[in-house]
């Protein structure tokens, strides 16, 4: 009976080692959860805070950001309103929501001490529009991209 007891105990104490290896991984994992929620927040808040800066339209100061985090695809949500990239509408603000998505990545990515390239190409961010057409949105968009080179 005794020796029985010990191998019990010797297992209980295996699986006790186990139990505490298991909390500091589900631990481990709840704070790497975190973490990655706060990157998606800080990436909306700068996509946000980027349309506004550029005038992007139909974006405004009380709108909210969401991101999905499993597709990261970015929601405007506009009181009961949402729409998407998709449901942009012209070329110009697909391209335009895009090149944003882009910087918002970017700089929300530099901001958090992560590593980021020194080079981000953006390849033609005023395609479908024009100086012409819209001359205040290209202008404010090329000073964003400016501002964060310069940052």
């Amino acid at each position: 009976m005794p020796r029985a007891i010990t191998e019990l105990e010797e297992q209980a104490g295996v699986l006790q080692g186990r139990i505490d290896t298991l909390r500091t991984a589900i631990e481990d994992e709840r704070n790497r959860l975190w973490h990655a929620d706060a990157n998606v927040a800080a990436i909306a808040g700068r996509f946000k805070a980027i349309m506004l800066a550029v005038g992007f339209p139909g974006v405004l100061k009380d709108d909210t950001i969401a991101i999905d985090p499993r597709n990261w695809k970015p929601t405007i949500i506009h009181g009961d309103q949402e729409w998407t990239f998709w449901d942009a509408g012209s070329g110009v603000k697909k391209t335009l929501s895009n090149v944003c998505f882009a910087l918002a990545i970017h700089e929300a990515a530099r901001e958090a001490g992560m590593p980021v390239p020194s080079v981000l190409v953006i390849d033609s961010p005023t395609k479908n529009t024009s100086d012409d057409e819209n001359p205040e949105l290209v202008r404010a968009l090329y000073q964003e991209i400016y501002r964060m080179a310069a940052a």
